[in-house]
């Protein structure tokens, strides 16, 4: 009965932590965190097509942060999105150039 609770409580407390690095933003300690999980993401991606989509996600979240950080006056962590933006928007670009050449449909189709 112990080990089911103890099993029931590490769920719980996996869930919170993965749900407080989501939320977390730019100047915040779990933000290092929530960076690094997007990056071994794109480490394990096995496509080209896999790879845009996930900086796509990614620059969409980095807007998001951009937004909520300008909501709460944090100006001045709002570079750190930035710059993580631009380093995910610019690949993103480059292998849908990439893509295109070969399949427009299938580079339209990831946009």
């Amino acid at each position: 009965m112990l080990a089911v609770f103890v099993a029931v409580m590490m769920v719980f407390t996996m869930k919170g932590v993965t749900l407080a690095v989501g939320r977390s933003l730019p100047g915040e300690p779990l933000y290092t965190v929530k960076t690094f999980v997007e990056d071994m993401q794109l480490a394990v991606s096995q496509t080209d097509r896999e790879d845009v989509q996930l900086y796509i996600q990614f620059a969409s979240r980095r807007m998001d942060e951009m937004q909520q950080l300008i909501l709460e006056g944090r100006f001045d962590s709002v570079h750190i999105a930035a710059q993580r933006f631009e380093q995910q928007v610019k690949p993103a670009a480059q292998l849908l150039r990439q893509i295109s050449e070969q399949n427009a449909h299938q580079a339209a189709e990831l946009i």
